[in-house]
């Protein structure tokens, strides 16, 4: 079995509906991530700063992503 995602402090083993609208997903080591309505929303362990929040605090329910694509 591969990584675990930690969402709403429930760790997820099986393929679980996230919401309609989301067009994209992706997922590394100990993050995920998914795209819906032009905004990317992600959880995980945020080892390094992995998230792209600014920190290396660990998020544990998803939260928006800030990107610009400039």
């Amino acid at each position: 079995m591969g990584d675990l995602i930690k969402v709403h402090t429930t760790y997820v083993t099986v393929p679980t509906k996230i919401d309609s609208g989301v067009t994209a997903i992706e997922a590394g080591r100990g993050t995920g991530f998914f795209m819906k309505n032009g905004k990317i929303w992600g959880s995980g362990i945020n080892f390094s700063g992995l998230l792209g929040l600014g920190h290396t605090n660990s998020q544990y329910s998803f939260i928006p992503i800030p990107f610009s694509m400039n």
